[in-house]
């Protein structure tokens, strides 16, 4: 008995494309991160103050939480 060999794995099988949209799409998400991350990075103070502030809020919740946990 003879078995064919699937297409997929004969020389005229499987083709390649010249531009694989999976690479196309990591270049352009990591052009996308490098570029925000940049503009964030460039105007840092302005983020550094709200996110100061909701670490303080986040900080003195769990302080408080600990303090009621550890109460008498």
């Amino acid at each position: 008995m003879y078995l064919r060999t699937p297409k997929r794995y004969t020389s005229k099988g499987r083709r390649r494309r010249i531009f694989s949209l999976r690479w196309w799409w990591l270049w352009l998400l990591t052009a996308v991160v490098v570029v925000i991350g940049a503009g964030i990075w460039q105007n840092r103070a302005m983020f550094q103050e709200p996110i100061s502030n909701t670490l303080a809020t986040l900080i003195a919740g769990e302080q408080n939480r600990v303090a009621t946990l550890q109460a008498p």
